[in-house]
């Protein structure tokens, strides 16, 4: 027979824990294992759509100096009758204003104005030369006046880039 020691059993059941904390322990590593599961899958998903998200590249930049070379384009000078005495003779200076852009083929338009300075005609001239950035070339157009007109003006109205 086996001798019983009251002291025995009293001693483990007060080392013995108390049977509701012995089931709380897998209870607290699973919920820690749910919760870092459920960060990481947050932090994943964020990186995820970051990354997704599309960085458009800005469309095709518009530079002024191509789109509207008027800006860039100045045409200067004087006119006078010509040798002969049956017409007038624009002596002038096309002068490329551009930063960064070369332009050919300059359009003047001339116009033909009375007493009064009212547009008479007008006339578009091209004149077939290269005019690099920062550049000034010299003209000369013959042109027929009307009856009407006492005076004329001119205007550089576009270019062809090169």
């Amino acid at each position: 027979m086996k001798n019983y020691d009251l002291n025995d059993d009293t001693e483990r059941m007060t080392r013995k824990e108390k049977p509701g904390k012995q089931a709380d322990k897998p209870l607290v590593v699973i919920l820690s294992f749910f919760i870092v599961g459920v960060i990481t899958m947050l932090m994943y998903n964020n990186h995820y759509t970051a990354s997704k998200i599309s960085y458009s590249v800005p469309s095709a930049y518009n530079d002024p100096e191509r789109t509207d070379p008027t800006q860039f384009i100045l045409a200067r000078g004087s006119f006078h009758p010509n040798f002969w005495g049956n017409g007038e003779t624009i002596i002038g200076t096309v002068t490329n204003l551009a930063h960064h852009t070369n332009y050919k083929d300059i359009r003047i338009k001339v116009n033909f104005l009375s007493q009064t300075n009212s547009v008479v005609s007008s006339q578009e001239f091209i004149l077939y030369q290269y005019v690099p950035t920062g550049s000034t070339k010299a003209f000369t157009l013959p042109i027929q006046k009307p009856e009407a007109a006492v005076s004329c003006d001119w205007t550089a109205t576009g270019g062809t880039y090169y």
